[in-house]
């Protein structure tokens, strides 16, 4: 496993004015086609992201074509309540493994809230898409007690094909061995 500091190379994104307003117009009040003049605003506007605050001082870089993203940039949580348990929980951990950590929603939250006692989270993500996603999102904030290991995990050691779905459910990402056909269709 490696630190993600010694992999990347680009710069921590940056939240703009655009961001702010998108965000906050989006967890306006709902109207119908609100989803489709999202995709034209960023359309417009060249971006396919939006950087917006979840829970805290938390930021994250949102891909509102992703169901689950939309869902955090809409109400600025996702599975409220096993958030709300892992807040619970962590006040009493030295250490926190975020399996299938996708876009780091729970690995956020954990290195936040362990950072203060020098305490480490461990992300494994087998989608190098979710790694790179995860990593812009723990540079926004400036987060350094992660480390960020691109594999799966199984009961047996071995090479398998990871199965990524649809762009709008980036998170039904499978193992080509233990692989079934999608019950959501």
């Amino acid at each position: 496993m490696t630190n993600y500091y010694a992999e990347i190379n680009s710069a921590a994104p940056a939240a703009s004015w655009v961001d702010a307003l998108l965000a906050r117009w989006y967890r306006s009040s709902h109207h119908p086609g609100k989803t489709r003049l999202l995709r034209l605003a960023l359309t417009l506007t060249g971006k396919s992201t939006i950087i917006a605050p979840i829970g805290g001082n938390v930021r994250m870089e949102l891909d509102p074509a992703d169901y689950v993203q939309r869902e955090v940039l809409l109400h600025g949580t996702y599975e409220e309540r096993t958030l709300q348990l892992l807040d619970q929980l962590l006040k009493s951990c030295d250490a926190f493994w975020d399996f299938g950590a996708h876009m780091g929603l729970y690995t956020l939250q954990a290195a936040t809230q362990l950072a203060p006692r020098n305490k480490r989270v461990v992300a494994i993500e087998p989608n190098p898409a979710h790694c790179q996603a995860l990593q812009r999102n723990l540079l926004l904030n400036r987060l350094n007690n992660v480390t960020l290991c691109t594999a799966a995990c199984g009961d047996t050691e071995s090479l398998t094909q990871l199965i990524t779905p649809d762009a709008d459910n980036t998170g039904g990402s499978r193992l080509g061995a233990y692989s079934k056909p999608d019950s959501r269709l």
